[in-house]
């Protein structure tokens, strides 16, 4: 919650000019084999640039460990707790629907706000806090969600059914999840 008050209390500014722009960048599982951390499994120039010039975190922590409420709690800066934000589809503008949102409270201070991916984790939660809905690209290809993979990807998944890396059994996957994060080349 500090995060926010701070990040909110800095666009209370005289006028337009004296106003900064905003590009709150949100990253869902990117994970420090970057060049940024000195790590050079994932060629990111991109990335490793933009981090140069801007804050590079290098201590990160959740405040839940699943989508949707971990989401809704950022946004909204309340604390999960036992009866708000758990679940993988928690969404703020039902388990706290008078809650305001860091985009919403840009919107209401003149700033356009726009999604492009995933801020929340449905596309209408909180959706009057946008000024335009949040965009997704369209599936073109793939299974709902795995619209990214390869054609041989894809083929692959239909000729096995299942199998690293599609094979998704939480209790089982974990622990290599874990090994594999802390891994380094």
């Amino acid at each position: 919650m500090t995060l926010i008050v701070v990040l909110v209390s800095t666009f209370v500014v005289a006028d337009d000019s004296e106003r900064p722009n905003v590009l709150f960048i949100m990253v869902d599982d990117l994970r420090p084999e970057l060049g940024a951390y000195d790590h050079h499994v994932v060629k990111t120039p991109n990335i490793d640039e933009f981090s140069s010039r801007a804050t590079l975190f290098t201590n990160a922590y959740v405040n839940v460990p699943v989508c949707g409420a971990s989401r809704a709690s950022m946004m909204t800066g309340i604390r999960p707790n036992q009866v708000r934000f758990r679940s993988y589809q928690a969404r703020a503008d039902k388990e706290a629907p008078d809650a305001k949102t860091l985009f919403g409270v840009l919107k209401s201070n003149d700033y356009q706000t726009h999604s492009i991916g995933k801020i929340m984790h449905f596309a209408n939660d909180s959706a009057d806090d946008w000024t335009s809905l949040p965009w997704k690209p369209k599936v073109e290809h793939g299974m709902g969600h795995r619209n990214y993979l390869l054609e041989e990807n894809i083929k692959f998944f239909k000729k096995h059914k299942t199998g690293p890396p599609l094979k998704w059994q939480m209790w089982k996957t974990l622990p290599i999840l874990m090994v594999r994060q802390h891994w380094r080349p």
